[in-house]
């Protein structure tokens, strides 16, 4: 509740696209992840889809959430 990590991602981005001349980032988060999803799309990462059952965890499959970033869209 403190902003650090959203400060922290917004400091790494800022980096990766202006100084490494990334083009894009990506982004993996379990569903039930909620604050994690909030903060993506707070910094206008894109919600592209949801992988089913792409990781065993312990001892099931679980599901991602597949969110990337432009460099044109980081603001």
């Amino acid at each position: 509740g403190k902003k650090i990590m959203s400060e922290s991602l917004r400091m790494i981005l800022r980096y990766g696209f202006s100084k490494l001349n990334l083009h894009r980032v990506e982004a993996e988060v379990e569903p039930q992840n909620l604050a994690s999803g909030q903060l993506l799309r707070k910094l206008a990462f894109t919600l592209e889809g949801r992988r089913r059952q792409c990781e065993w965890r312990e001892d099931h499959f679980i599901d991602l959430d597949y969110y990337s970033l432009l460099n044109q869209e980081f603001t």
